[in-house]
Order: C-alpha cells, then sequence, then structure tokens
C-alpha cells in the first residue's frame, strides 16, 4: 500500500484550459437534463443539486433540471430522452392552450445547447450507494482541493469534460450516467476554430478498444473512406450490438489504431435536424392497430419502451432499407411493433450519421463493488480534478497525490469520515499482504476493527462498530450501515454476491457462497428470509436485522455470524425486525447522507 505514481505520460489526459471557472464563467451549455427512473429517486437528486448550487459549488448555468420516468414503468433510454427534452420545452415554453405544439418545441430546442444525462436505475449491484444513485455517489479525492459544502461526486467529473467541449446552437448531448468519462477535446475544439468539425445530424463518440472488449459493446463501423484532414468525425456505415470479435476485425477495424475497433462511449450528440425528425415522429399518431394516441403519449404512459442506442441509432444508419431495419430490430428484441418501427426509419434514416473516434480516451465503470473503489482511485490517479477545482488547488492536490493519496497502509482508503473523538481506526493483521489490496470505508464513525493482510473490502455508513484483531473482517466481506429515522441496521454481503435475479435457487449467492448452503449452514430455510417463494433474488430478502440495544461489541459479534456459521445466533436472528436491501434502500435519504458527510468534512 505505497504511494500513487503518477501516470505515466502515455497514459495521462492531456492538459486543458482551466474549467475551474465554470463557476464563475457559466459553462458553454443551457440545461443539464437527469432522468430517474421513480419520482423518489428524482426528488433525492433535486435536493442533492439544490444544496451544490445553494452553496455555490454549481453555478447558475447551465440550469439543472430532474426528469423521472412515468409512474406505470420504465420507458427505456429512447423514451427518457424524449420525456426528458419534451419536459423542459413545457416549463420553459408550453403552449397557450396548454398542448404540445411541434413547430415551437424545435425551435425552442434550435436554440438552446443541452446535455442530458441518464441515471435511473437502481443500482442494484452497488447496493450501498442505490440512495444516491450512481451520480451522486461520492469520489475519493483530497480534501484539500473539494470544498466542505458538499462532498465530491461522480457528476462533478462527468461535467468536466462537457464544459471543455465546443458546444453549438441547437445542439443536444446524450450520455450514460454510469461510467466516468473523460477525453482530450482539443481536436474538436481546434476543428470548431477553424470551421471544420463536422457534427453531422447525430454523432457518437468511440474509444478505441480490442475486437474482445467490442464484443460485449456498441461498435461504429466507420467509412474510412470518408476520412478528412483536420475533420475529427467519420460517416457511420453500420452500428454493432455485441458482434463476436471475427467480425468486428472483418468490418469495424479502425485504421490509425490497427487491432482495435470504435467502442460506443455512451455518448450522442443530436443535431437540431435529427432533434426535429425525432420530434416529427414522437408527436405523430400511433401506426393503425396501436391505439389513436400519439407516439409521445404512449410513451408517457407507458405503454412503449424503446433503448435509444438500439432503435434511434440504428434507424438513423444511411442506405438502410425499411424491412432491414424492421428485420434486425425484431431480432435483437425490440419491444415496438413493427408498424412503430417503420415509422421511426421514415424519420430519421435520411438523416447524417457520424461517429468522433476520440483520443487519450479514459472510459471508466463503477457500476459493481468491485469497479467502483478501483475507478474512484484511478480518476484519482490520474488527477481528475472537479470543474470548480482551480488551478492551484489541483497542483497543490497533485502533491497530495504524489505523497499519499488519502490511503493508508494496506490500500485503506478512508473518505468521508468522522475525525478525532468520532474517528475511525482500521488495521490489517499481519500475514502475507498485497499490493492490490483495497478496503474502501467511506462515512464512518466511532469504529474500531481489524482487516484481512490482503484482500478487497468495501465499508460503507457503519457507527459505533468493533471487531478484535483475532476475528478480523474476511475478505469479500462488505457492510453496509444504514442509520434511518428509528432504525440502525448494518448489512453484510459479499463484493460478488448476487444482486439480481437468479434462474434458479442455486444460483443464488450470499456473503460468498450458494444461499442455499448458507441458509444450511445455519439451520434456516428460505421461508424464513423470503416473503414468496421461490427464492430467487437476493434483493427481497429479509436478512438484516435492526440493531438492538446491546453494546457495539455484542452487536459486531452478532453480525460475524453472516461470514462464520459457527457464531450464527439463530434465535437473535429469527426474533429480530429484518429488512431486505430493498426495504433499506427504499427508507433510506440521500440527503441525510449527504449531510452526514458533510459534517464529517467540515
Amino acid at each position: 500500500g505505497g504511494a500513487l505514481a503518477a501516470p505515466p505520460a502515455a497514459e495521462r489526459i492531456p492538459a486543458k484550459r482551466d474549467v475551474a471557472s465554470m463557476a464563475s464563467e457559466g459553462a458553454g451549455f443551457d440545461y443539464v437534463l437527469i432522468t430517474a427512473s421513480t419520482p423518489k429517486q428524482c426528488e433525492e437528486y433535486r435536493c442533492l443539486l439544490n444544496r451544490r448550487i445553494d452553496t455555490g459549488l454549481y453555478p447558475k448555468k447551465p440550469q439543472f433540471r430532474c426528469y423521472s420516468d412515468p409512474p406505470r414503468g420504465r420507458v427505456g433510454s429512447g423514451g427518457a430522452t424524449l420525456l426528458a427534452l419534451v419536459e423542459l420545452y413545457r416549463e420553459e415554453v408550453g403552449s397557450k392552450d396548454g398542448g404540445d405544439d411541434l413547430k415551437q418545441a424545435i425551435d425552442f430546442l434550435g436554440s438552446r445547447r443541452v446535455l442530458v444525462l441518464h441515471a435511473g436505475g437502481e443500482s442494484r449491484r452497488l447496493p450501498c450507494y442505490v440512495p444516491e444513485g450512481k451520480l451522486f455517489a461520492p469520489l475519493a479525492l483530497p480534501r484539500s482541493v473539494c470544498s466542505a459544502a458538499a462532498p465530491p461526486v461522480i457528476l462533478d467529473l462527468l461535467l468536466r469534460v462537457y464544459c471543455q467541449y465546443p458546444w453549438a446552437d441547437g445542439e443536444v448531448i446524450m450520455a450514460c450516467g454510469d461510467v466516468i468519462v473523460d477525453f482530450d477535446t482539443g481536436p474538436f475544439v481546434a476543428a470548431t476554430a477553424a470551421g471544420k468539425y463536422r457534427r453531422g445530424d447525430i454523432c457518437g463518440f468511440g474509444k478505441a478498444a480490442s475486437y474482445a472488449q467490442g464484443s460485449r459493446h456498441g461498435v461504429f463501423a466507420f467509412d474510412n473512406a470518408g476520412a478528412e484532414d483536420a475533420v475529427p468525425t467519420l460517416p457511420v456505415r453500420d452500428f454493432h450490438q455485441k458482434s463476436p470479435p471475427a467480425v468486428l476485425e472483418r468490418e469495424c477495424s479502425l485504421v490509425d489504431s490497427p487491432g482495435n475497433c470504435a467502442v460506443d462511449m455512451g455518448i450522442f450528440s443530436l443535431g437540431p435536424r435529427w432533434i426535429e425528425a425525432f420530434f416529427s415522429w414522437a408527436f405523430a399518431c400511433r401506426p393503425a392497430g396501436e391505439g389513436t394516441s400519439s407516439i409521445l403519449s404512449a410513451v408517457e404512459a407507458s405503454q412503449m419502451y424503446f433503448d435509444f442506442f438500439l432503435e434511434c441509432v440504428t434507424a438513423s444508419l444511411p442506405s438502410q432499407p425499411r424491412e432491414a431495419f424492421v428485420a434486425r430490430m425484431t431480432s435483437e428484441g425490440s419491444k415496438l411493433s413493427e408498424a412503430e418501427l417503420s415509422l421511426m426509419h421514415e424519420h430519421l434514416s435520411p438523416l447524417d450519421l457520424r461517429g468522433a473516434p476520440v483520443s487519450n480516451a479514459l472510459f471508466l465503470h463503477f457500476g459493481t463493488i468491485p469497479e467502483y473503489p478501483d475507478s474512484s482511485v484511478e480518476a484519482l490517479r490520474r488527477r481528475m480534478w472537479p470543474s470548480y477545482v482551480t488551478a492551484m488547488a489541483a497542483s497543490e492536490a497533485g502533491a497530495e497525490v504524489g505523497e499519499r493519496a488519502g490511503m493508508d497502509d494496506g490500500g485503506i482508503f478512508k473518505i468521508n469520515c468522522g475525525s478525532e473523538g468520532g474517528g475511525v481506526k482500521l488495521q490489517r493483521v499481519s500475514g502475507d499482504s498485497s499490493a492490490s489490496s483495497m478496503a474502501w470505508v467511506e462515512n464512518c464513525c466511532d469504529c474500531d476493527f481489524w482487516l484481512p493482510s490482503k484482500g478487497f473490502n468495501m465499508i460503507v455508513g457503519l457507527h459505533d462498530f468493533k471487531l478484535a484483531q483475532s476475528e478480523p473482517l474476511p475478505d469479500g466481506i462488505c457492510l453496509d450501515g444504514r442509520q434511518l429515522d428509528t432504525i440502525h441496521c448494518v448489512a453484510v454481503y459479499g463484493a460478488k454476491d448476487t444482486f439480481k435475479a437468479q434462474a434458479s435457487p442455486d444460483a443464488v449467492v450470499f456473503c460468498g457462497v450458494g444461499m442455499p448452503t448458507w441458509l444450511e449452514q445455519r439451520g434456516l430455510t428460505a421461508s424464513d428470509v423470503w416473503d414468496v417463494l421461490p427464492a430467487l433474488d437476493l434483493w427481497t430478502a429479509r436478512l438484516f436485522c435492526a440493531r438492538d440495544g446491546s453494546a457495539p461489541d455484542g452487536q459486531s459479534e452478532k453480525l460475524r455470524g453472516y461470514w462464520d456459521a459457527a457464531a450464527f445466533d439463530k434465535a437473535w436472528f429469527l426474533g429480530a425486525e429484518r429488512f431486505s436491501l430493498q426495504q433499506l434502500n427504499g427508507m433510506d435519504s440521500a440527503a441525510k447522507r449527504d449531510a452526514r458527510r458533510i459534517s464529517f468534512r467540515s
């Protein structure tokens, strides 16, 4: 667990102009629209944003808006993009009779610059940060560079690249909020200044990656014959979805990066013509047999679900016959009818689809327990500072990263934790060590316990917790403390547990072992922890006990039973008020957790 070295020169993101001025001079875009899955998640996002705006951490421009999927159900990334843009138009302009006016909506968006960030979903594979959602999960950045007004979060880093980008009037950029993305915007700035940035009607951004990597993602097939000097985009002739490596090698090889293909980064620029065509499709009546409402009305009623990357991008491919598009979408699982797909093709197929292979791209996933700390630390190692960090503070932080980077011996990261009397004392037991060991400790106080000599642990939200040196936390076990209004509960689970529903009970994994085995070792049955059988979904299992009045040592001893069957107290477990991860996250508050972090940082 030594100091983090600076990345090699070849790996560094090129230096950019100081974007600390984002707060004072405003960004180059007008709105940030953040989509959420539920009204509760949407309201949590608003609270977290308002706190950052009210304290001056975020500027008044761009304006932030949050929109939720319809109450009847999710509508896909395509539907969410449509509804967010329509809601923005209604809030800012609307119409005298309360109805929607297609020309008015197109004119409004045609003079605005809008960033759409999709941040919905349960984030099940990162259960400790479900209340915040991925956008507002905390980062391991030095206190010296970040304001005490609010802890640094993923959104801070996502905004930085869009503050660098050379926006055009009427441009909408749609991006996914489940990865940390950064790339050199210099070529786009230079091309814009020279009048050579050809954005097309829709333009996707791609990162060079191996064919094996590409086989798990969307991949652009560029028309390399259309390459022009100083024009950073290429025509796109096809857009593959999880095609085999051999197909990608044959059809998607990059001329300037042999052996690689351009993997979709989840970022698309949508020009005024594309938005007009998209809205024209959405405002049109649904085809005969699909009901009499418009496409838009059907999406608002959760009667239509479509994916931006599947249907919308593929419909924009050039020279693609309608029949081929419909057959392709049907085979790839589209939920749209043949008539609805045909109507989409009619509106979007005449447009110019281009792609931008970006240089020096950083693409960090943080959707799972093992990925999240690694990606946060990698962002720190590469000195990715939020846009509100001043150049001087960034320089000082660079020296701090070179020294210790907030990491204790043994790869222990303590972030947003209590100090002094309410501090967190963690140590590794002696034994074989590993340079790759990681312990992510966040939003904790009044803790004193031991970790294994090496391995991975994620510890979030603990208060008043003790473990003796003779009984260290095992490798892979995570502790997730929840301090609700009247309940204090610690959820215990494994870093690689199955947090999504499985096909059979035998496939469910809890605390690193098969769930049937875990239950049997403790004299339990599935009906003891699930209200409804078959027992396929760990998310709904009532496994986590509300804290009783015992002392911290006694409570910790009972929790040992989750990873050590010999220490399991069956009577305590069955007699306790127990909650599932679904219930804990439903009752928790991201705003209160954020306030707790602020109190620790101040």
